[in-house]
């Protein structure tokens, strides 16, 4: 698979991956800061996310193979990894399949553990809530954004995700970047998940 990217600077490779609902973009910030200290930022959209490729499966082993053949294409050896939330997760898994592929690892606000049943409500509400708003049905991103925030009340997490939002080139018409067709509620638990991941191998 190959992974929508956003490169920055000059300098040691430092990969960002974004978290689950997230995109590249949310990270250019802390990118362009990084960029004033010598790195060379990759900012990724992993699969299912973003401009890069749906797929049908959404599982760390397959994820780690997207990010090696990442590293592969454009000639990385080896490169740090920061990632957040799933993303961190993903990196302490990719830490664990391909340690010599990584110079540093910096995991931000998750831990190497199963996460339980609240993670997971949230996460499927989040997704009920995605599926049950039409983009096509609307004329603006202002009320896709409002109609989610009334789906979930939480217009700083209505406003998150409305950077998915995007204009269908054949209908010209709003839908999102995400791959709703695949993440369906037993998606999230494997998200959340964490035992046997390291004896995991990818789906080829």
């Amino acid at each position: 698979m190959n992974l929508y990217s956003r490169i920055i600077g000059e300098g040691e490779p430092l990969v960002i991956l974004h978290g689950l609902f997230g995109m590249s973009d949310n990270w250019l910030t802390i990118g362009n800061r990084l960029v004033e200290h010598g790195f060379s930022v990759h900012l990724l959209d992993l699969r299912n996310h973003g401009r890069s490729p749906h797929a049908d499966t959404h599982r760390y082993p397959d994820m780690c193979e997207d990010l090696l053949s990442y590293l592969d294409q454009h000639h990385l050896e080896k490169a740090g990894i920061i990632g957040h939330s799933m993303g961190g997760k993903l990196a302490m898994v990719f830490g664990l399949l391909e340690p010599e592929k990584i110079t540093r690892l910096v995991v931000v606000d998750i831990a190497p553990s199963a996460y339980q049943s609240a993670e997971n409500s949230d996460h499927r509400a989040i997704i009920r809530a995605l599926k049950q708003t039409n983009p096509a049905a609307h004329a603006s991103r202002g009320s896709i954004r409002k109609e989610l925030a009334e789906r979930i009340g939480d217009q700083s997490m209505a406003l998150f995700l409305s950077k998915s939002i995007q204009r269908e080139q054949a209908s010209g018409t709003f839908g999102w970047k995400f791959n709703l067709r695949y993440w369906k509620s037993s998606s999230t638990i494997s998200i959340s998940a964490w035992k046997n991941c390291q004896s995991m191998r990818p789906a080829r």
